[in-house]
């Protein structure tokens, strides 16, 4: 969400105190995009890979600015078109006609302002002209001279209301140009005004008192806002507040408006750039680095042949290699989404397995593993593949659980984590627990702190609850118990986070995964596991290997 004031005069000609061109622009963007300072020919956009800009200008006067469509699509707007417009040299007209047109229709909706000078032969002095384009609803190439304009993120011919406020604002603003004792600082500050204008009530009134009486007149409303609630799907307090020219969301969604542009150009070419930016990391809160954090155990066979961690085909995983689909409990994509699978436990007999008597010797024990982990993966499907299904979708995580409830009798049982970036660039979490004659919801996670094992999140064990108290008494756990259904002595090595039996049970926890990304999307992906093959925990070898790349 951005908006953009423009204010064409060609009058203003060889008066340094009257103005040929003015813009006012907001942008609306994640609080902790990487995004550079303005330099010459713009402010930067770190994270567009063309290096593209929102806004720019040239020392000629020629100046870009882009704008999204505001639509349910969560692909960027392609930030380059500025860039490329302003290195062209071409005249808008052309720009548009020979190259941005014929790619238009591969992005998203965006609206697209183009300013140049040109020689105006009635006044022999180069005045401003205006293009703007989009790629939505067949709006055609159109050309625009001396006035003041209003542009946002909806469709050509539909304003948001804020706009049509803004330009309101913008008009009354206009008129101090006519005061001879107004300076620039001053107007700039008349200016910047309208670009923190946090309005949003229903009703904006003017009120003037006289001796009589108190006059209440209407003087404009923009919220709701029917266009804007048309174009995507918001809650009302979202509306609300993208319903202002200047709104931050509240945390944890660190999205609003983050960088104030004016530009003015008098009527000798002088030109003043004005530009107010938020930081994008507050440095002395260690807490909001970091969008997010994962931890993971792997309790495993200790013999079942496993590969490390590495990418492939697209995905950052360590892979199941007794499985020919090669599937995994935890992996990565380069964008960013992750997905993370876990056993539900259940008792063996609940598995349509013949009956088991366990008793305390570890050799009968060491069997009963070995046993238990073929029934386990030989009753229904191996499902390894549904990370990789996720991360390989483009699905949000709750459309992908929400399609997997079809299929999941085919699995024995089993908890499903998915992880996304949405629009926002802020992580999406939703997920599915399976486990027969229970019913199958799709749960969404709202940011916090989360934990997860082998049973359904609304019966955890004691091992992942969030308290305290906890660090001292995970054992007993009731709950563990009777989804094992096996015997104390064995409830009790699963009780702890690290799983590690006595000699003679090839069965614990054999790697450690920490994903940590942060507020600029650098990913952090680390693994140290245990090596395949080994007979006993206590003399097994341990590796370790490390990943940091930037999301794309």
């Amino acid at each position: 969400m951005c908006v953009t004031f423009i204010y064409l005069n060609d009058k203003a000609v060889d008066d340094p105190k009257s103005y040929q061109l003015i813009v006012l622009n907001n942008r609306d963007e994640l609080f902790d995009r990487p995004t550079l300072s303005p330099t010459w020919k713009d402010g930067r956009d770190q994270a567009d890979p063309y290096g593209g800009t929102w806004l720019g200008m040239s020392r000629d006067g020629r100046l870009g600015n882009v704008l999204a469509v505001l639509e349910n699509a969560t692909d960027e707007i392609p930030c380059k078109i500025v860039y490329e417009y302003l290195k062209s040299e071409m005249p808008p007209e052309d720009y548009v006609a020979e190259q941005l047109s014929k790619e238009a229709q591969q992005y998203n909706g965006f609206n697209v302002i183009l300013l140049h000078r040109l020689f105006n032969e009635e006044i022999e002095r180069k005045t401003y002209f205006g293009v703007q384009f989009s790629n939505r609803q067949g709006s055609p190439t159109a050309a625009f001279g001396p006035g003041i304009y209003g542009f946002g993120n909806s469709v050509l011919g539909k304003p948001f209301k804020k706009i049509t406020y803004g330009l309101r604002l913008f008009e009354e603003k206009l008129k101090i140009l006519d005061d001879e004792n107004v300076n620039e600082q001053e107007l700039m500050k008349q200016f910047l005004d309208i670009l923190i204008d946090q309005t949003s009530n229903y009703l904006k009134a003017q009120q003037a008192n006289t001796q009589k009486e108190n006059i209440i007149s209407l003087f404009f409303s923009h919220y709701p806002d029917e266009q804007l609630i048309s174009q995507k799907k918001q809650d009302k307090d979202r509306c609300k507040l993208m319903s202002q020219l200047f709104y931050e969301f509240p945390e944890p969604l660190r999205y609003g408006t983050r960088c104030h542009t004016i530009v003015l150009v008098n009527g000798v070419g002088r030109c003043t750039y004005f530009e107010r930016s938020r930081k994008q990391i507050t440095p002395h809160n260690p807490d909001a680095k970091y969008k997010l954090i994962l931890l993971n155990n792997r309790d495993e066979l200790l013999n079942r042949p496993t590969s490390t961690a590495r990418w492939e085909n697209g995905i950052l995983a360590g892979r199941d290699e007794r499985e020919s689909i090669r599937g995994t409990w935890l992996c990565m994509n380069a964008i960013g989404s992750i997905s993370n699978l876990l056993a539900i436990t259940v008792p063996i007999h609940q598995m349509k397995s013949s009956s088991l008597t366990v008793t305390r010797g570890q050799i009968l024990l060491s069997v009963y593993y070995v046993i238990y982990s073929i029934l386990y993966n030989l009753i229904l499907d191996y499902n390894g593949a549904l990370p990789v299904d996720f991360v390989k979708s483009n699905k949000k995580p709750e459309e992908f659980c929400k399609l997997l409830i079809n299929t999941v009798n085919r699995y024995n049982a089993f908890q499903i984590l998915c992880f996304q970036r949405n629009e926002y660039d802020q992580y999406e979490v939703a997920g599915l627990t399976y486990q027969p004659d229970d019913k199958i919801e799709v749960t969404r996670y709202p940011p916090g702190i989360h934990g997860f094992s082998n049973s359904p999140s609304c019966e955890p064990f004691k091992k992942v609850q969030r308290d305290p108290r906890m660090f001292c008494r995970c054992y007993p756990d009731d709950q563990l118990k009777r989804r094992c259904g096996r015997s104390s002595e064995l409830c009790k090595y699963r009780a702890a986070i690290f799983v590690r039996y006595p000699d003679g049970i090839p069965y614990g926890t054999r790697s450690h995964t920490i994903i940590i990304v942060d507020r600029n999307n650098r990913a952090t992906y680390y693994e140290k596991s245990m090596e395949t093959g080994a007979g006993k925990a206590s003399e097994a070898t341990w590796s370790e290997r490390i990943f940091h790349f930037e999301l794309i």
